[in-house]
């Protein structure tokens, strides 16, 4: 499953444009809950699947990631930096 940020331009006396780019990058393998964490850090649009405590929860997660050139990272402690998020194994032992 794949998340996009479908969005328009406008210019000055033309049609506008829509615009439809993938929140992730589409090549890197990321969950469900993952991608569901960084459309909503990008839109700021609460799922519609969820309601309540379990928002909140999934709020605090959320919140402690970041999308940056459409790779998610973890932020975990004001200590450290950021830590890309990879799922794939050979992508591990591709970075260390």
């Amino acid at each position: 499953m794949q998340a996009y940020l479908v969005s328009t331009e406008h210019a000055a006396g033309r049609k506008s444009k829509l615009i439809i780019t993938p929140v992730l990058n589409p090549e890197s393998e990321y969950s469900e809950d993952q991608i569901a964490m960084a459309t909503y850090l990008v839109t700021l649009q609460r799922p519609t699947s969820m309601q309540g405590k379990e928002f909140t929860k999934f709020k605090m997660k959320a919140l402690k990631h970041i999308v940056q050139d459409m790779k998610l990272f973890h932020h975990s402690s004001k200590n450290m930096g950021i830590h890309r998020v990879v799922n794939k194994e050979e992508d591990q032992a591709e970075i260390i």
